[in-house]
């Protein structure tokens, strides 16, 4: 038998190995990543905590429906996080298109 977590979340269960989590990931992702950069996560259930807690303080952590007190920020729905996508990738090729450095 191995130790493992297992977090009940909205019409799911994570199990994953004791100790591994998104937070994690993040954590390593990031370290080759300009402290200056945008940097957002958006994450719609109680297993992103991790990763929420994981961002620099700097992040946006946005989680998708009812907000959770580890996010800073929440959005209603999927199709309102592509609303907002689409609009941070036109503002960045705007700026870039400008000669801008724009968001990183």
């Amino acid at each position: 038998h191995l130790p493992v977590d297992i977090i009940h979340g909205h019409r799911v269960i994570e199990v994953r190995a004791f100790g591994v989590n998104k937070g994690g990931y993040v954590k390593r992702a990031l370290e080759t990543v300009p402290e200056s950069a945008f940097v957002a996560a958006f994450g719609d259930d109680r297993t992103d905590r991790d990763m929420y807690e994981a961002l620099p303080d700097k992040a946006y952590a946005i989680h998708v429906g009812r907000g959770i007190d580890e996010a800073g920020y929440s959005i209603a729905s999927p199709r309102r996080v592509r609303e907002v996508l689409r609009a941070l990738v036109t503002a960045r090729s705007a700026t870039t298109s400008l000669g801008e450095s724009g968001v990183s």
